[in-house]
């Protein structure tokens, strides 16, 4: 029998390095009803993330609570 495992638990955030701005996000109004992260987006570039219940935004940057 195989054990299930948590699939997000060795996942690390990391920030894409090639952009040409510094990011600022905010929640994206077009949030997925059916995901339990929330969309951010740069108010600045087209970038994205998704980001769990274990982290949140502070001044437009992305911080582990």
């Amino acid at each position: 029998m195989e054990e299930e495992t948590d699939p997000f638990v060795d996942c690390e955030f990391r920030e894409v390095a090639n952009t040409k701005c510094e990011h600022y996000f905010v929640e994206d109004p077009q949030q997925d009803p059916n995901s339990d992260m929330t969309s951010v987006v740069c108010t600045k570039c087209p970038s994205g993330a998704n980001i769990t219940k274990s982290q949140k935004l502070k001044d437009g940057k992305i911080i582990n609570v």
